[in-house]
């Protein structure tokens, strides 16, 4: 009998199990966190269990290992769409990066906590993020911990600028000295890693003039004057505490022997220490740059475990949970009731000195990858720190890792280049005006003035397509040029079609006679035809995104849009529909004798319009990357288009002889159009009206 118990109860807990669904949480323990996140685990849990959720959270974390290298694994398991976690526990400077891996949270939460987040303590802070892919579970900032018994003791104030740090510090570190005992005189991470790239740039923004001036100018006096600063409190206090680790200032925190230490907010420390704002360059300047950690939902699990996942989050999200495990903790939640109200905030002393604090994110849309400019930020600092390189090639270097650069008007290419196009238009309008002298004018009787005007500035709208190149790219010069390489090819091309199409000998097609009787308004129908293609295209059209190339970054236009894509294709595809038809049209006609130079100018421009076709779709596709190539390759292209089939369709007739019969061939069809009018033709002669 005890046997089929003992079965019943193996067999109930099977079932419970699976009834149980488990939900995977990854996180980076930074030798802060384990404490909180063992905590909120087991939190969760409890209440699961006591409202019989029938949900069980997991932990599972990266220990040992830096920030950076937690970022590179979780990216790549999320990159490879591994759905061994569910929810997944970022630095808050990394939403971008999971961004595309990342499920949209704003189809599973509550709308009113989102809009808590959103109007809380990060309701400043900028991200590219064009969806919420992630929550801030807490919030930490940067202060000084001061000991309390050796200021003390040695009768000094907690300092409130660098100077008094410096000078406090070296009086205390000295006289201690004197009676054998060493001591930090401050104890700080300005090593080569992430909690050290924090140290610097807070430290650099400390030095402002005014509380309410922007980041300083890393290649200005501010900057230059904090570096040297800091390198004079390294060499006064020593290397040992300007890098200590975050295991070194773990232990100094709990000691006696360190007089100031620059941490996290809610790190544990003993009862000597003294939590203030950090110093700055002046009294009342200071900087501390937020951090913290958030969490997201893994887009590639299960729709089950994305709602059990969603639960979970307006829990540990919601104003209840993050009063017991953030703010009676010493943590600070981004919930906005807990930092805008200012009762609830007088209850915590983190939110009372996180508003006293003067705070900056860190520059994560600096680059499009901020990890590696974080990287070289601080290895550069780092050389004039440790390795006396010269500190105006390092900041100058820094500078130049966020420097976007553009095609200058004062670069000789560029001059050279805009020359040629000038020139070229100065050309195409002298010729213009010559052709239809009374020496000229019989060579240019396929179109009248008007059209030929209108073949010119087709050609001459592609040409333009180097301008646009020139100076600071915007979104204004990304949708004009696919406009103008559009609009310019259909206006040469779609007119000389048409005046093609009527010169069948004999056709008695309706489309061939509507063109016969309606040209104006058959061009004016296929430049219509290529606006609305390209009106819509600018509803999704291109926008300017930031290339990093090495150390070298610049702007270029992509399209991310599948509408703007597929818009894109309809008008390549417009295109190609015109070129084949004036392939099919030029055969036709090949061996009439009275459009015979007419049809060869022709056939020179198709081959060139194929070719230059070809090679610039292809550029399009494979998507050649660099500054001046991004410059140069369509620039030279579009303008060996435009200038090449002026010359051939239009240029080269100069050199026509007149014959005989010039003023007497039969069957060639001229025009004069105008609304309401129609061609004049006589039996064997065709009156031109030039």
């Amino acid at each position: 009998m005890n046997k089929y118990i003992l079965y019943l109860f193996i067999l109930l807990f099977y079932i419970g199990s699976i009834r149980c669904m488990k939900i995977g949480l990854i996180y980076f323990d930074d030798g802060f966190n384990e404490e909180y996140i063992s905590n909120f685990v087991e939190e969760y849990n409890k209440y699961a269990e006591e409202n019989n959720l029938e949900i069980t959270l997991e932990k599972d974390n990266y220990v040992y290992t830096t920030s950076e290298q937690y970022s590179e694994t979780l990216y790549f398991l999320l990159k490879s769409r591994s759905v061994k976690y569910d929810l997944i526990f970022i630095d808050i400077i990394d939403s971008d990066l999971f961004s595309e891996y990342l499920e949209d949270l704003e189809k599973y939460l509550s709308p009113s906590l989102i809009d808590e987040y959103k109007n809380g303590v990060l309701k400043d802070i900028k991200t590219n993020e064009s969806k919420l892919v992630s929550l801030p579970l807490y919030i930490e900032y940067s202060m000084l911990f001061s000991n309390k018994d050796l200021l003390k003791k040695h009768k000094k104030e907690i300092p409130t600028t660098w100077n008094n740090l410096l000078d406090t510090a070296n009086y205390i570190v000295t006289e201690e000295r004197k009676n054998g005992t060493e001591i930090i005189g401050y104890s700080v991470d300005m090593t080569d890693s992430e909690d050290g790239f924090t140290s610097f740039y807070e430290y650099i923004y400390s030095y402002r003039n005014n509380i309410k001036d922007p980041y300083p100018e890393l290649t200005g006096p501010e900057a230059k004057e904090a570096m040297i600063k800091l390198k004079e409190l390294k060499d006064t206090l020593g290397t040992q505490g300007i890098r200590s680790s975050n295991q070194d200032i773990i232990k100094n925190l709990n000691s006696y022997d360190s007089l100031f230490i620059k941490g996290r907010n809610n790190m544990k420390h003993g009862d000597n220490f003294a939590l203030s704002i950090l110093p700055g360059k002046n009294e009342g300047i200071s900087g501390s740059c937020i951090a913290g950690y958030s969490i997201g939902i893994n887009k590639y699990i299960s729709d089950e475990k994305k709602e059990h996942s969603a639960q979970i989050l307006n829990y540990i999200l919601s104003s209840e949970f993050q009063r017991k495990i953030n703010m009676d903790r010493g943590y600070q939640s981004g919930l906005k009731e807990f930092y805008d109200d200012s009762d609830q905030c007088q209850q915590y002393s983190q939110c009372q000195s996180l508003k006293m604090s003067q705070l900056l994110m860190k520059p994560i849309n600096a680059t499009n990858n901020y990890r590696i400019y974080s990287s070289k930020f601080r290895n550069y600092l780092s050389k004039y720190l440790y390795r006396d390189s010269d500190l105006e090639d390092c900041l100058f270097n820094i500078r130049q890792l966020t420097k976007v650069y553009y095609q200058e008007n004062s670069s000789t290419l560029n001059k050279i280049i805009l020359f040629m196009i000038t020139v070229s238009y100065i050309f195409m309008i002298v010729s213009y005006c010559l052709a239809f002298t009374k020496k000229h004018r019989y060579k240019f009787r396929l179109l009248n003035k008007f059209y030929w005007f209108i073949y010119i500035l087709g050609l001459a709208l592609m040409m333009a397509y180097g301008h646009t190149a020139i100076g600071v790219l915007n979104d204004v010069k990304c949708k004009i040029r696919p406009l103008l390489i559009s609009v310019g090819f259909t206006l040469s091309n779609t007119l000389l079609l048409i005046r093609m199409l009527i010169n069948f000998p004999e056709s008695n097609r309706r489309f061939v006679r509507f063109c016969e009787k309606h040209f104006g308004f058959s061009v004016i129908i296929a430049i219509s035809i290529d606006i609305i293609l390209n009106i819509l295209l600018l509803f999704n059209s291109y926008e300017v995104y930031t290339i990093t190339d090495g150390d070298l970054l610049y702007n270029t236009c992509e399209m991310k849009s599948f509408k703007g894509h597929m818009f894109l294709g309809f008008i390549y595809l417009y295109k190609i529909f015109i070129i084949l038809s004036l392939y099919i049209v030029t055969f036709l006609e090949w061996n009439l004798k009275e459009f015979k130079e007419d049809i060869h100018y022709m056939a020179g421009v198709l081959f060139i319009t194929s070719i230059i076709y070809i090679i610039y779709g292809t550029i399009s596709l494979i998507k050649i990357k660099g500054l001046v190539e991004e410059f140069i390759i369509p620039t030279v292209i579009l303008y060996i288009y435009g200038f090449s089939n002026f010359l051939i369709y239009f240029f080269s007739r100069f050199f026509l002889e007149k014959e005989k019969d010039d003023d007497e061939k039969i069957n060639i069809k001229n025009y004069r159009y105008n609304p309401g009018s129609k061609m004049e033709l006589t039996k064997n002669i065709v009156v031109v009206i030039v």
